[in-house]
């Protein structure tokens, strides 16, 4: 029997995706508080934070972790049809629990690192 979240998952038309996308941006859109500046920031001034010591390394950081995400769910669900034999809802369960781990993981290390960051 399938779980009801893998269920609800493969029955949404994909057709909806992007209608539901312009809608929730819209929403963020309008909900958002506007932030003000102190002063007028020009395009140039955005390499300018690479001059801070945490930027770079934080940039390269990230860009390294979202590399490596997308590679593991590229080759990760090939290789566990054929080595596991797992069905495709299984699997989607699977990715859908790792992914929700990495989210938790994300929430749960702004914690640890929260007294290292602050200025």
């Amino acid at each position: 029997m399938m779980p009801p979240i893998v269920r609800v998952c493969i029955s949404v038309d994909h057709r909806l995706a992007v209608p539901v996308a312009i809608i929730v941006f819209v929403c963020q859109l309008l909900s958002s508080p506007s932030m003000k500046t102190e002063s007028k920031a020009g395009p140039a001034d955005v390499f300018k934070l690479l001059n801070r010591p945490v930027v770079a390394p934080g940039m390269a950081g990230v860009s390294l972790f979202s590399m490596g995400q997308f590679s593991l769910v590229t080759y990760l669900r090939p290789y566990l049809e054929t080595a596991t034999q797992i069905d495709v809802s299984t699997l989607s369960l699977v990715l859908l629990m790792m992914g929700a781990a990495g989210f938790v993981g994300t929430l749960l290390i702004g914690n640890f690192l929260k007294n290292d960051l602050e200025t």
